[in-house]
């Protein structure tokens, strides 16, 4: 079997987000009360949108097989037909969407709900007619596990035949749908404007969705080529574009049909205005116990996974352990200082500010807090530099066991921080007594409790009434915004640059087998999430440093300030989650870990049992 490209790997995480808010929207849309979404199109597009999230479930479980670890046979041939399945199910189930699309504008034709239910019935039961072959066809397995059928014995070409056809079909059946669609749109802008234009929205929706599927239809023709002929250079290729393929065919669906159909996104809308309403004083309870658990859980998690680098790190990984014991100890630091500041925002017109929500809160407690998320700027470069040297530079690496140097990132670490600490206290102080009361007040106002005087303040035009002395801007508090933006502007550009040069650097290595490419691009797709670059953990800093800036221009938003620190305390758990998931002898240490608990509780068992038998 092939390696899995890197940018299928890459994508994972993008697909799992995208997968989640498709899924959302399905949602949405199904329990609307509008009576336009309850047309059979729709109904029949919502079938879709779970069958096509179902594939994309399914891909990023086979995608990411490594991360399933121990996984069964059954259980891998399972994911394997239920994936193709799902594949099917949704491309059947765009022509019945075209033809409610076509017919719709006939008053003569009615579809009861009867009907649809036994179209969306049969379109999920009949196309596993097909995968009836895979009862019949010897399957190869490696090590335990499902990899693909036998292509020893010409199974692979017979079933990439049968899915070409398919798809062959498909395309034909979906071309001749959308010209009758195109017929019918021409007869009714005859007859009546109004649903000539409702109906015109949903048939361009239908043509681009085709487009998409029949990109889909030709991805599948140049796969079944490359096992035919046994091209190993097209069947790289094929599978490098299939995750572009699979999400041009899946969220394309959702972003014309979005575009397009004013009452779907008008149904989007309502329920976004819904959570708007949502009164503040619940959204923060709910908030304050997410902090609690990713407390509880980031801390735990950092320790454990301590524990596993010191257990079952490999030869392979060299001093590299030694970055992720830094990162596993700092992330458990920064959960512990969370936990203790408690931070609440106080947002207003004028500017950025919070409070440490405790008895012994103080403004020194506040400038602490503001500057341990300085320090993660730093390790995310010397993480990604590091990735870099073990391609470019292998020699390099000797660097980071030579104690000098430790010292010297020891000692830029601590520098940071301390800066990051004094430039806060200096810049974030308070004006004078009243804008501290001022503040305490509107603490007062969104939480319904006192506090004490710990307030970091970022006040840039000191009045609470916008412009009030002239339009003055304070300098102070602008000064350290731009210490944090230039850090910000500094630091990410510069660990993109990283990551970018290694992943080139790792595909031009000549010199690396297939499995060793693999392996270092899997510990590059670790070391982004690791360090807060391009993905979820980093939302939390981005939303903090956006709230600091956009106060600048007198916009703020009381629940996004909030969700702000919210996001920042879920990083160091977050953080632990990726590193163990994705990096392979910690996930298969941990499984092991458990197995072992199992049986060692069914050992002390046994005997126990055994003293009451006669």
């Amino acid at each position: 079997m092939l390696p899995i490209p890197s940018n299928v790997a890459i994508f994972f995480f993008v697909e799992l987000i995208g997968c989640s808010l498709y899924s959302l929207f399905l949602l949405i849309i199904s329990y609307s009360k509008q009576a336009f979404l309850n047309t059979p199109f729709f109904k029949l597009f919502i079938s879709t949108g779970f069958a096509g999230n179902g594939v994309f479930y399914y891909q990023l479980a086979d995608t990411a097989h490594d991360l399933l670890a121990c996984a069964e046979r059954e259980c891998d041939a399972n994911l394997c037909c239920t994936g193709n399945h799902f594949q099917w199910v949704r491309d059947v189930l765009l022509h019945p969407r075209q033809a409610s699309d076509r017919t719709q504008p006939s008053d003569d034709i009615i579809w009861s709900p009867r009907t649809i239910f036994a179209m969306i019935f049969c379109q999920y039961i009949v196309p596993l007619i097909g995968h009836f072959y895979f009862a019949i066809t010897p399957v190869n397995w490696v090590d335990g596990a499902y990899k693909g059928l036998d292509s020893a014995t010409g199974s692979v070409g017979i079933y990439r035949s049968i899915i070409g056809v398919f798809y062959a079909l498909y395309a034909l059946i979906g071309v001749a749908l959308n010209l009758f669609v195109v017929k019918r749109l021409r007869n009714l802008s005859l007859s009546s404007t109004t649903f000539y234009r409702q109906q015109r929205s949903l048939a361009l929706y239908t043509i681009a969705s085709t487009m998409t599927h029949v990109v889909f239809a030709l991805h599948q023709f140049a796969w079944t080529y490359a096992f035919s002929a046994g091209d190993r250079g097209v069947q790289l290729s094929v599978r490098g574009m299939k995750p572009f393929v699979y999400g041009l065919t899946t969220f394309s669906d959702l972003v014309v049909l979005f575009l397009l159909s004013g009452q779907s996104s008008c149904t989007m809308w309502s329920f976004l205005l819904i959570l708007h309403y949502v009164t503040m004083r619940a959204l923060l309870d709910i908030l304050e116990k997410i902090s609690d658990v990713t407390f509880v859980t980031g801390f735990i998690l950092n320790l454990l996974l301590l524990y596993l680098i010191r257990r079952f790190s490999t030869k392979e990984l060299g001093t590299y352990k030694y970055l992720l014991e830094i990162f596993a100890t700092y992330d458990t630091y920064l959960a512990v200082v969370h936990h203790i500041t408690n931070p609440k925002s106080i947002p207003s017109s004028t500017g950025y500010s919070f409070v440490c929500d405790r008895a012994f809160g103080s403004f020194p407690l506040a400038a602490f807090y503001s500057s341990v998320y300085s320090v993660p700027f730093l390790l995310l470069n010397v993480h990604l530099l590091y990735r870099y040297w073990t391609i470019r530079a292998p020699h390099r690496i000797a660097l980071f066991s030579n104690a000098k140097f430790e010292a010297a990132l020891v000692a830029a670490g601590v520098f940071i921080h301390l800066a990051q600490f004094y430039a806060s206290l200096i810049f974030s102080k308070p004006e004078d007594s009243d804008e501290i009361r001022l503040y305490q007040q509107l603490f007062r106002r969104e939480y319904e409790r006192d506090v004490n005087d710990g307030v970091f303040v970022m006040n840039y035009f000191p009045s609470f009434h916008m412009f009030s002395r002239g339009g003055q801007l304070s300098m102070r508090p602008f000064a350290l915004l731009v210490i944090g933006d230039i850090m910000v502007l500094a630091s990410l550009p510069l660990a993109t640059a990283l990551a970018l040069m290694t992943y080139r650097e790792i595909l031009e290595a000549r010199n690396l087998s297939e499995t060793i490419r693999t392996f270092h691009l899997r510990i590059l797709i670790a070391a982004n999430p690791n360090s807060g670059n391009f993905c979820l953990p980093n939302s939390g800093h981005f939303c903090f440093v956006l709230n600091i800036n956009i106060s600048l221009f007198h916009i703020y938003s009381p629940k996004f300030s909030a969700l702000g620190l919210v996001l920042l305390s879920c990083f160091p758990c977050l953080d632990a989650i990726v590193i163990i998931v994705l990096m392979k002898p910690y996930r298969e240490g941990l499984i092991q870990l458990v197995r072992r608990k199992k049986k060692a509780s069914i050992t002390v068992l046994s005997p126990a049992f055994s003293t009451f038998i006669p």
